[in-house]
């Protein structure tokens, strides 16, 4: 019996120590199979967290980005550029090239609604831009192409963190109709969106191909997040190894602490189990199966709570601390000693806390029941700082509540940046509709008003001003007087304005006065007549009378003429009668006139059909050398050939050709006919030396022309463009200057037309060196008779001689014109005299027809016989 108690007792001892070790190693492997998908699952959800935190960081860049450009493309000059205002281009220019001096742009392109490049500016101190010409190109359509664009990103990574290029297009709109589009690269520091790294992994941008190509989840560990509104994200490479370690600490952790806890246990079980078996045994088995729950729980809670980058706060019923993370530290700057046993509010809150927040949540604890504010909560060193809390009760097996946990992020970054938003929205919301010198209501904010005028059935009145005189007060006082007088006079509209009256500025020297329902024609009529008395007032600045005058367009709905959607247009057309009846005056929309508009819109739109149908024609006036008479060129004027009234000069379409901003189209039209011309004859071997078209000044201000250039060149026949006389005395733009450089370069003429008929510059003629100076008609038909008129035309010929410039006299329409130009030093000669402009066949005809000694001899007889009734046809004796 002894022997067997003995070996009962090794046996019963044997297998208490080998159930020991069994339950240490099952103990070790369970927490590790359980522990390592939970930390693996932490990670990723932490990384997940951490990616989308980080998308909506760099949206928020975007969004600041965005807000730029957007500003940029409500600017007045880019919308009147993308609507074909070649004027404002030079201007829009500037706006550009201010926006691209910022840090983080690269480069703006503007395009209009066909997507065709309008504008290019690009700051080369920054560093190779990402994207290519067709990239901005490409992403411009994309967005046209949209039933309802707002704007768009691309993105383009660089070789760290804070090089990072963007591409954002934005709409260009104009009457809520979209006509261009602004695209603009920018470069992103990146580094301040990750510059806080997670402990589980590193971050980076990826576009959509490297994401959907280089980054496998399975195979990488990689976890991504989509910046909102864009097609690339926030990758993030999860650190598997960290995981694996952690775990690792967690197995040992657990094994040293069950090995030291059950030795006890196994110890008192093996003594008392020589004595009783099966009572010891069982609560031996609940002893361990209860400590491995609790120590597994606790240590899985304690090693999140600790990780976490929230802060997190354990409070008793009594909202007293009771435990607080890592983090908090980190956060508020309060240890752990210094706050525990008080209440959250007693530390964190201060003078500016929401006391109806504060509230809410001692509610919630008085319910028991769970919350999410945000709050204004205090540093230790007093730095506020907004906190988005959540508190839950805590919760025992038999569902007391014990206490309350609350977990908090601060969120004041993201507060304030959506506080910037709100204020930049606003910001260009007031900008985008109103005048930033004399702060009336701008163009756009009167068409908000004239849309909803035309939503309504009212009887309304509308007022256009144009100040007259107002370019003399620029011209000699400077734009510092210019920009006075306009405050003056706003500040006068507005104060004989009612609060239902609108008053806005919608050009240099043009006001709108939208009248309130209440306003009939006779009450406005009697208050611009003493608007226009004020006006003409003297306005004194520094010390000297700025004296202007305005003229006033009146229309209204009351007699039925127009309805509220044509109020502007018939305002308009009161104005310029105004102006036409010379100025500072009122004129008021009656019937005669709007019979005269709708004929003009008429004429207008046959104009238009006209150049769609290709109905406008080059026709050809030949100039002849003084030399021998021989042909040297010909000019190409326009000529529409109507169906129904015949061939019609400028004088029956230029004016509509000018309101309706086609003039491009139709020298493009005129310039390809005429080219087709040349070709024909020089097939049939009656080649032109030279043709030349009138080409408006603007046009060469056009980003495509080197595009036309190489379309228009011509071999066997100089082509010359001929701009008119004011180019000498307008500051041109710098694209100007360098398209006139190319096409010379390139082998085309430059011509100044109409020399004399207005202020020219001998500066901008120096300038310019155009190859050939025309001298205008005006100027040479009354040198037959005029003395004065002949000495004018002398000093210009002697100018171009100086500057070594070829002169060509218009208008000559006679043999003594011919012979006084020919003896005044003139190369070419152009009139009546020779050949009216024409067709090609009659200029074909002409060419066959054309004998220079002919000519020679009828000038020599028509001379001879003019100085034989006391003409005399030399220059120098006449002149004399």
């Amino acid at each position: 019996m002894d022997g067997d108690r003995v070996n009962f007792s090794q046996r019963f001892l044997a297998l208490m120590a080998l159930g020991y070790l069994i339950a240490v190693g099952i103990s070790a492997l369970a927490v590790w199979w359980t522990t390592a998908p939970v930390l693996q699952d932490w990670q990723d959800r932490t990384i997940r967290e951490q990616a989308e935190a980080h998308a909506n960081s760099v949206r928020i860049i975007l969004q600041e980005m965005g807000l730029k450009t957007q500003i940029l493309a409500t600017n007045n000059d880019i919308v009147k550029v993308t609507i074909g205002d070649e004027e404002d281009l030079a201007r829009a220019s500037d706006q550009v090239r201010s926006f691209t001096a910022l840090d983080d742009v690269v480069s703006v392109n503007i395009f209009d609604f066909s997507g065709r490049l309008l504008l290019r500016e690009a700051d080369f101190t920054q560093d190779d831009p990402r994207f290519t010409s067709l990239d901005h190109a490409r992403l411009a359509r994309n967005l046209l192409e949209e039933p309802e664009p707002t704007y768009r990103f691309a993105f383009r990574p660089g070789e760290g963190e804070d090089d990072n290029h963007f591409l954002i297009a934005q709409p260009i709109r104009q009457n809520g109709l979209v006509e261009g589009v602004l695209v603009t690269e920018a470069s992103a520091d990146m580094s301040r969106v990750f510059a806080t790294k997670v402990s589980v992994g590193t971050a980076g941008m990826a576009t959509q191909f490297q994401h959907d190509l280089l980054f496998d989840a399975s195979v990488q560990n990689t976890i991504s997040a989509r910046v909102p509104d864009t097609d690339f994200y926030v990758v993030f490479r999860a650190d598997r190894d960290l995981a694996a370690a952690a775990g690792d600490g967690l197995v040992d952790t657990v094994l040293y602490a069950v090995g030291v806890f059950l030795v006890i246990p196994f110890c008192v079980t093996a003594i008392a189990g020589l004595r009783s078996l099966v009572a010891p045994h069982r609560a031996l088995e609940e002893s361990q199966a209860a400590l491995k729950s609790n120590q597994k729980k606790l240590s899985e809670l304690a090693d999140i709570a600790e990780r976490s980058n929230d802060v997190i706060i354990a409070t008793d019923l009594q909202g007293r601390m009771t435990w607080v993370n890592r983090a908090f530290e980190d956060v508020t700057g309060f240890a752990p000693d210094d706050v525990l046993g008080q209440t959250p509010g007693e530390v964190l809150q201060g003078p500016d806390t929401d006391r109806a927040e504060t509230r809410k949540i001692g509610a919630a604890l008085d319910a028991r029941r769970p919350i999410r504010v945000e709050l204004l909560n205090y540093t230790k060193s007093g730095r506020p700082y907004w906190n988005a809390i959540s508190i839950s009760p805590q919760v025992d097996e038999e569902g007391n509540t014990y206490g309350f946990v609350a977990i908090s992020a601060d969120v004041t970054e993201k507060r304030e940046a959506h506080n910037r938003i709100l204020e930049a929205k606003a910001q260009v919301e007031h900008q985008a509709n109103h005048d930033p010198l004399t702060g009336l209501p701008n163009r756009r904010a009167l068409d908000v008003e004239l849309e909803k005028l035309r939503q309504g059935d009212i009887a309304r009145v509308l007022v256009r001003i144009d100040l007259d005189h107002f370019k003399t007060v620029n011209d000699t006082l400077g734009h510092a007087a210019g920009d006075h007088v306009l405050t003056v006079v706003s500040d006068l509209l507005r104060s004989r304005m009612s609060s239902d009256d609108l008053v806005a500025r919608v050009g240099g020297d043009e006001f709108v006065l939208l009248m309130g329902e209440a306003t009939s024609m006779d009450t406005a009529m009697a208050l611009v007549e003493e608007l226009l008395v004020d006006i003409r007032k003297d306005i004194e600045f520094e010390g000297k009378a700025c004296r202007i005058g305005a003229s006033f367009g009146v229309a209204s709905t009351e007699n039925g003429l127009i309805g509220n959607s044509d109020l502007l247009l018939g305002a308009d057309a009161a104005l310029y009668e105004a102006k036409d009846k010379g100025r500072n005056r009122v004129v008021a929309y009656t019937k005669t006139l709007h019979d005269e508009v709708v004929a003009s819109r008429v004429v207008a739109k046959d104009v238009e059909r006209g150049i769609l149908r290709r109905e406008f024609e080059p026709f050809f006036q030949p100039q002849l050398s003084t030399a021998d008479f021989s042909i040297v060129g010909v000019e190409t004027l326009a000529r529409w050939r109507h169906p129904q009234r015949g061939v019609l000069g400028p004088e029956s379409f230029m004016q509509y050709v000018d309101q309706l901003s086609v003039a491009g189209d139709l020298d493009a039209l005129v310039m390809e006919s005429g080219l087709e011309a040349m070709s024909t004859l020089n097939k049939t071997g009656r080649a032109v030396p030279k043709i030349s078209f009138n080409v408006d000044s603007k046009r060469f201000e056009e980003p495509d022309l080197p595009e036309l250039i190489h379309q228009t060149s011509f071999e066997g026949t100089k082509v010359s463009f001929e701009v008119l006389e004011s180019v000498l005395v307008e500051e041109q733009s710098d694209l100007f200057n360098a398209n006139v450089e190319l096409l010379r370069a390139l082998g085309f003429g430059i011509e100044i037309d109409d020399f004399g008929s207005g202020h020219a510059s001998i500066v901008g003629l120096t300038r310019l060196a155009p190859d050939t100076m025309k001298i205008d008609k005006e100027l040479v038909l009354p040198i037959v008779e005029s003395v004065a008129a002949r000495r004018l035309v002398s000093a210009v010929v002697e100018i171009g001689q100086a500057l070594g410039i070829e002169i060509t006299a218009e208008g000559v329409e006679s043999a003594a014109h011919a012979t006084m130009l020919c003896n005044a030093g003139c190369h070419a000669l152009q009139g009546f005299f020779f050949a009216p402009p024409m067709a090609l066949q009659d200029l074909m005809d002409f060419i066959d027809a054309h004998d220079p000694e002919a000519v020679a001899r009828e000038i020599a007889f028509s001379s001879n016989r003019g100085s034989s009734h006391g003409q005399n046809g030399d220059w120098t004796s006449i002149s004399a």
